[in-house]
Order: C-alpha cells, then structure tokens, then sequence
C-alpha cells in the first residue's frame, strides 16, 4: 500500500469516527426521545401529534412498552377498540407488568364483548392484584356480560373498598332488578364517594330520568361525559334526553361529534333520523332510519320513522309496509303513538284505501280529549268514514268533534255539508244556527264559509245577505262576489253568476274553488271551451297539480276529446305511481270506454299489494262482469261484502253479479239486506221492484214502489226512479209519463235528456224535440240535432250543429255528427274535413273511423277508405254495421274472398230489415 493510499484509508476512518460520535448510541435512546416528546403532547392535550411521536418511537424499538401503554391509553379514550386491544396485547407480550395493562386490557376486552378473555386475565393475575377495587369492578363487568348477575353482586360486594364504580355497578344491579329505593341509595352513595366519576353520574343521571327530574338527569349526564368525553353511552344518553327536552341542534352536535369519530351505532343512526323527523328534515330520517333498518330489520324505533318520514314524503305504500311492520313488533304494547295512526291513516287514505284509514284512526278518534291532536284525528277519521261510504260513522265524529268546540266553523259547516249530503237540511240548518248572527266571525274567509253553506243548503237569502256584506266590507277581496255568484249561479242565472265570479278570479287569480264555480256554470251554459281554456290556463300556472289534471279530463270526457282523456290520466299515474287513487281514476276510465282488459289488470296491480282495496276489488269485479267472467266477479263481490258487510252498496254490487250468474232469489235476499243497511237506498228499492216484477211478484212490485212514493210522495226523483223501473220493465209509455211529470216539477238536464230518448222510444218526435226547449248544454244541442236530423229536418240540424261548433270546435263527438250529416245533405268536402279533423282528434273511435271511410270512399279515395274500415273493425270487430261497411270498401277494392268470409255470420245477428243488403253483397262478392 502507498503512502497515499494509507493516507486516504486514515481519513475515512477519522470520518466515520465523526459520524458516529454525532448519532445516538442505540435505538433505546431514540425510542425513549419520541417517547418524551409524545407524553408531553399528550399531557397537552395534542393527542394526534402524541400518536405520531409515539409510533415513531415504536418504529425505533418495537418493544418499547411505555410507547405501547401510552398509545393504548390514547386509543382507548378515544375508544378505538381494536387499535387500544393491539397495543395492550403487545406491552403485554413485550413484559409489561400486570398492574400497567391489567386494567384497560380486561376494559378493551369487556367494550369488545370478549367476556371470556378478561376473566382469563383476572384468573391469571396474583391475588392481590385481582382485590384491586378497579379490577374487580371491570371483572364484575365481564361476568354481567355473560349473564352472571348472582356472581357479579357477590364478588362487587367482597369488595376490599366500595368505590363509586363499585357502588354504581351494585346500583345498576339492583335497578335491574326492579329494586329502586336500593338503586337509588346505592346511586347516592356513589356519587358521595365520587362526585364525579363516570359511572356513578351515569347511573345517578338514569335514576333521575325514572324520577322525572329532567334537569337534575342532564346534569349528571353532563358531569359523565365531562369524566369520559369519547364515552358513546354518555353521549347517546344524553342526546336522548335533549331531543326530549326540545335541544335538537346541541343533540345534534353530539351525534355528529360521534359520528366523525366513527363511533356512530344503530342507536346514534336512529336518534339522528329522529331529530331530522321532529325537525321536517323528512329525506334525511327517511335515509337515517332505513339505515338502522338494513342491520335491523325488527327495529321498531326506526320502523315508526320510516313509516312517517315516507308518508310525509308521499311514500304511501312504503310508509304502509313500515307501520304495518311496526304494528307487528308492537303486538301486546297499548301505547302505540299517535302519530304512528295518523300517518297510517293518512297514507291509506290518499292510496285509496277508506276502509284501511278508518281502521288506524278510529281508535284514536274514539279517546277523547279537546286537544288540537284529537281534533286532528276526528277530522282524518271523518274523511275516512266518508270515503268508505259510512256517512252516519262521518257525521258522530264530526258531532262529536263540534261538541268540544262549538265555536268552530269549519266544523259547523262540515257536518251540514254532510247533512245535506243525506237530505237531512234541517241537521244542516241546526249545525249553522248557532252562527247565524255572524259575532263569531273575524275573518272574511269564515264569512264565506258560512255563506256557501248557507247556499248549499238552499237558504240562498242568508247567503245573499253575507255576499253582500263581504261586497261592501271588502270590495278588493274575491269572497263576496265569488259568493253572491255562487246564490246566482243556483237560482238559475248562470250569465250573472259568471259575471260576478269572474270578477272574483280577476282579483285573486285561480283560486281553486273559483275555477271550480266557474267551470260548472261554464258547462250549464254549453260553453265548454270556456271551461277547458280557464282550466288549462290555470294548469300552466300549476304543471304539477294533479287535481287540475283530473278536472280537465273530465271536461274533455263530457267534450268526448277521448284520446286527450286518457293521456292525462296516464300522465297523472306516471307522476304519482304510488297514488292509488289516481291509478282508480285511470281504471274506471278504462273501464266506461271498452278497455276493460287493461281497467283490470290495473285493479290486480293495486289488489297484489293490498288484497284488501275495497274500491279496487270492485273496479276489478266490475271489469270482469263486462268480461262475461261472472264466477270471478261474484267472488270479488263476494269477499267486498265480507270486508265491510255494512255497506249498502255493496250489497247491490254482490245482487248484481248474482242476477249475472242466474242466482235471482240470492240477488232479491242480497238487495233486501242493502235496503236494510240504508233505508234510504232507493237504487236498491228500483233494482229490486224490476227483479220482483221479472219473477212475476207484481203484487211486492207494486207494493214496492207504493212503499216509496209514500216515503217520497210524488216528487221528481221518486218520479224519476219511477220512470226507470217502468222502462226496465218495458213499459216506455208509463216511463214517459212518469218522467215527464218529473221534469215538470224540477226541470235539470238529465231529465230532459231521458224524456227526449223515452218520447222518441215511442214514436212521440216533436214531443222529443220539444223536451230539449231551453237546454243549451252540449249534449242536449248534440241530441236536438241528432232527433232534427232524423225528421228530415237536416238544414235546422246543420245550423245547430254549425253554433254549437263554434264553442266546442275540438269535440270529436260533434265533429263526427256533422259530418256523418253534411254527407247525407251532398255536402262531401266539408263533411270530408270534419270526419278528418274528428279522426285526428279521436283515433281510436271506432265510429268515427267509420265515418271517415264511409266519406272517403264516396269521394273516390278507396286506399283512405279501406285503412279507416280496417281501423274501426279492429277497434268494434262484432259491429255489424262496422262489418258491411268494411265488406262495401273489401268489395270496391277487389277482395271477394275477404268479403265472404267477413259475411259469413253477419246475416244472422244484423237488422232484419238489412238482411237483403247483405245478401246482395255476397251475390256480388261470389261472381
């Protein structure tokens, strides 16, 4: 080796020599530095900088027990289980002495619900250690886990010195044991021994909320959490008895504190969505709750608030299921909360199911009590009896519900509404009296109230008197003129009515009920684009309101716009899928224009999720009655009957399906049954005297409808009911007389439409035409044209049809006529536009596609023709004139074999009179 090369070995190892001098000796020193270093941040309260240094330590010397302790104390403040558990385990695998980890090792343990490894523990330690009074207390602890009360009390009361944890424990014992004046003392003594020990405040907090000292409980629970600020008992306890007490922000707080510390639980979960519920903060205790419930299905704390988060929300058949589940879990417990019916109720109710609502709230309507809740539940209970049809049950609640607060006008009102719904006017006018001098008054809102009542109940001077008033008091308000409209509107005078009800929505733009006022005396004067216009304006100022939707539909189903109809309809389901009510509406649609198929299997939806829906077992017995599945229909009217046996109609329903299955005597025993339910059941009177008369019985028959002339007298709708029995019997000369007499006495729309029909029936035109005088609806101007057009009067019935098209010009019905007329008169290209217009409208009618080929083919377009024929025979293929229309066009076009096949049967169920007709066509179609 050189000398340089000796010279350069020489100064690396000076170097190193350097290097090592500057470093500490070993890692023992290292480890014991940050070990320094993170007891002080954790005696400062810096607890995340603790852990890091504390780790680093360990990093340096894996063994370092201090380190180890330290950090599991850190962890298990916290109580991060799992984390405090590794680091005890490993001081103690490291040569920990028992006294360091003895103690919060059997505490990790017991906070685990490892039982049987803390008594492992405490059955390994010396036996002077296992007498410490904190071990004992957390081995008493692991034997109450399992289940050992017996021998938890007997080692905690060996005890060489009765703490405070010691004392409490005892008292927790004895609590649960139903023994409280020992609990109690015990609690006492606890807190005497320490003040503010963990244990002792919690129990002593308990003991206070038994007692209903709610104060002093929040105090102690307070200095428990002060004594173990991680502890999520002490937390949860004391977030429950602040939501108690109204303190939901500071409640809260807590829960979300604990949740950021992931120490969130089912009951932290529950009491969050319990907190959003009493806040309205329904979205989020739905998610909350169903949350509890996807770990714990049997919750019944987190099924109560599903149940009312949903139906808030408008969940009904899920918030249905949950309460329902909840009923189930809470079998044996009376003390089922209110607001568990009410929401129950209310859910059923807006599905459509009365019956189900009445059921929830009944109970709680029956209890008693002044309260605004009790109120409430009267109410609710009163919408329900009234939609299962049991008015009188309606009427004692609201009865009942006036009693306890007389003063109450919306009540007042709503039991003579409900009144005059049974003809009771003089119920309606002593329900009113009491209000009649207008003291009781303040608002201008009542004032109306009271005077629409008063008008219903055809006290219209009363009403006239308020409107007046409400005019001069109020000139800038909508009510008086919407009222006094209203008195003009009933008495006749639609063209005042509606100037003065106008007025009132001028100056407060679509109010509901004045819309509603309006589109009636609308529809009295004929003018239903009017009404269509007024109510479609109001839709663009509320897109989503289903009820203006359903109002629209019906107007464009009396204006015979069909297809329009049935879009809204459905598009009223798609918005509310789970309203069960407006899935009825679309069904009973369904059902009175031939889709009876579709009308069905609606019901069956409704009916797979609540077997019991009474409105859609009858629409579903109904839709298979028209079917010809008559077996079917009597098991739905059947099981109808079975589910609210006191129902009258019901009964009628049942007799119904029974004269379809040739059951005639059950029939006459189930209408008799009805009649007994509700004496007033005229229907089921007129049913019964046509199937007495049937079975040759004239002589019950007769007695029958003397029976309810004596109970009516001679009044139009005895008369009216009269003339109906007649006709069912066949017997249109005395149906005529009878209804003629009817609307003598009381001149409506609907009597002067069957007259007409009757009088025609019988030969009597001009005195058909004659019964539509002063009728300016849209349907009597369509039958006065129709009875015109039949006399051969076609230029009167092509001028009438001309007016009333200028204030319906989108009535495929109307369109359809004319054009059907305009074609008779010659008048073909504005014949052709019409049925084009109608077609387009309506393209799904089976007579207006007829009509539209007929037209078609008279002007040479066989193509447009042949398609309309096509069309309409698909949509009525057992039609006959439907068929000979379309065998004229198969005819024109060349397709004799089509022709012979479509005619084979026809023969034999068309008009005599059109027999030869046919026959002619067959002549031509085999040459």
């Amino acid at each position: 080796m050189t000398v340089s090369n000796l010279l350069k070995h020489w100064v690396l190892l000076i170097s190193l020599a350097a290097i090592s001098a500057c470093t500490p000796a070993d890692p023992q020193q290292r480890a014991e530095k940050y070990y320094e270093s993170g007891l002080e941040k954790f005696q400062s309260e810096k607890y995340n900088a603790a852990v890091i240094e504390l780790k680093n330590a360990l990093q340096e010397k894996a063994d370092f027990i201090p380190a180890r302790l330290l950090l599991g104390r850190l962890y298990l403040q916290n109580y991060q289980i799992t984390a405090a558990r590794k680091e005890y385990e490993r001081a103690k695998e490291a040569g920990a002495a028992p006294s360091e980890y003895l103690v919060p090792l059997m505490r990790v343990y017991n906070l685990g619900r490892e039982f049987p490894k803390a008594l492992g523990l405490v059955e390994a330690a010396a036996p002077d250690l296992a007498r410490d009074p904190d071990v004992m207390a957390y081995h008493a602890d692991a034997l109450l886990g399992q289940g050992r009360v017996g021998d938890a009390q007997d080692l905690l009361q060996s005890a060489p010195a009765q703490t405070a944890g010691i004392l409490a424990r005892l008292g927790q014992i004895a609590l649960s044991q139903n023994e409280t004046e020992k609990a109690a003392s015990l609690s006492q003594q606890a807190l005497e021994a320490g003040p503010k020990q963990y244990e002792a405040n919690l129990l002593a907090g308990r003991m206070a909320i038994m007692a209903e000292n709610r104060d002093q409980a929040e105090g102690y629970l307070r200095t428990a959490l002060k004594a173990d600020p991680a502890s999520p008992l002490a937390t949860i306890s004391l977030a429950s008895l602040l939501i108690e007490q109204g303190g939901l922000d500071e409640a809260l707080g807590l829960l979300d504190d604990l949740r950021q510390r992931g120490l969130s639980s089912e009951q932290s979960i529950y009491l969050r969505s319990l907190i959003a519920l009493q806040q309205q903060k329904f979205e989020i205790a739905k998610t909350e709750s169903e949350r509890v419930l996807a770990s714990n299905p049997r919750s019944r704390s987190a099924l109560l608030v599903a149940g009312i988060a949903n139906s808030a929300l408008g969940n009904d058949q899920i918030a249905i299921n949950n309460l329902q589940r909840f009923a189930k879990e809470s079998i044996g417990d009376d003390n089922v909360p209110e607001v568990a019916s009410r929401a129950l109720a209310w859910s059923n109710l807006r599905l459509g199911n009365p019956s189900d609502a009445l059921a929830a709230i009944a109970p709680l309507a029956s209890t008693g009590g002044a309260g605004e809740d009790n109120l409430a539940a009267l109410r609710l209970a009163t919408a329900a009896a009234v939609q299962s049809g049991k008015m009188d049950q309606a009427i004692g609640y609201l009865e009942n519900a006036l009693g306890r607060t007389p003063d109450n006008l919306a009540l007042a009102t709503a039991l003579a509404s409900l009144k005059l719904g049974i003809g009771d006017k003089a119920g309606a006018e002593a329900a009113l009296k009491p209000f009649s001098n207008g003291d009781q008054l303040d608002s201008v809102n009542d004032r109306m109230r009271l005077g629409v009542t008063y008008a219903r109940a055809g006290n219209l001077d009363e009403a006239m008197t308020i409107a007046n008033a409400l005019i001069t008091d109020h000139p800038e308000r909508a009510a008086g003129y919407f009222l006094k409209g209203l008195v003009h509107g009933t008495r006749g005078e639609s063209a005042e009515g509606i100037d003065l009800i106008e007025k009132a929505n001028a100056l407060e733009p679509y109010n509901q009920p004045v819309i509603v006022a309006l589109i009636r005396l609308y529809r009295e004067q004929g003018r239903q684009d009017k009404a269509i216009g007024l109510i479609e304006t109001a839709l663009k100022k509320a897109p989503e309101s289903a009820e203006l939707k359903l109002g629209l539909a019906q107007l464009l189903a009396e204006s015979g716009q069909n297809e329009k109809v049935e879009a809204l309809l459905r598009d009223v389901v798609a918005q509310y899928p789970e309203q069960q009510a407006y899935k009825l509406a679309l069904g009973r649609y369904l059902l009175a224009n031939g889709q009876e198929k579709e009308a069905l299997d609606l019901a069956k939806g409704i009916l797979k999720a609540n077997p019991d829906q009474t409105e859609a077992m009858e629409l579903a017995g109904l839709a298979e009655q028209i079917m010809g599945d008559s077996a079917a229909a009597l098991q739905r009217f059947d099981r109808l009957v079975a589910l609210n046996p006191e129902n009258a109609r019901n009964h009628v329903l049942l007799a119904r399906s029974l004269v379809a299955s040739g059951r005639i005597d059950d029939a006459i025993a189930s209408l008799r049954e009805s009649i007994r339910l509700n004496d007033e059941y005229n229907n089921a009177r007129a049913i019964l005297a046509r199937l007495l008369a049937e079975k040759g019985q004239t002589k019950e028959a007769d007695d029958l409808l003397v029976e309810l002339e004596s109970r009516l007298g001679a009044t139009p709708d005895f008369l009216e009911l009269k003339a109906e029995i007649f006709l069912r019997l066949g017997e249109q000369a005395k149906a005529a007389a009878a209804m003629e007499r009817a609307h003598a006495q009381a001149p409506t729309e609907k009597r002067a439409l069957s007259l007409s029909q009757i009088l025609w029936s019988i030969g009597e035109k001009e005195k058909a035409l004659a019964a539509l005088e002063g009728m300016e609806t849209l349907e009597s101007n369509l039958q006065r044209a129709q009875l015109l057009s039949q006399m051969g009067e076609k230029e009167r019935a092509a001028q009438l049809y001309d007016a009333v098209l200028d204030k319906n010009p989108e009535n495929p019905v109307l369109l359809n006529n004319y054009a059907w007329l305009l074609w008779e008169m010659g008048r073909t290209d504005q014949a052709f536009q019409l049925a084009s217009k109608a077609r387009r409208l309506a393209p799904k009618s089976a007579s207006i596609q007829d009509t539209y080929g007929v037209i078609s083919l008279s002007r040479g377009n066989l193509g447009q023709a042949l398609a309309a024929h096509r069309e309409a025979y698909s949509l009525a293929p057992d039609n006959p004139d439907i068929q000979m229309n379309l065998a004229k066009a198969l005819l024109e076009n060349g397709n004799k074999e089509e022709v012979q096949t479509l005619l084979a049967d026809l023969g034999r169920k068309i008009d005599p009179a059109r027999r030869d007709e046919v026959a002619e066509l067959l002549k031509k179609a085999r040459q």
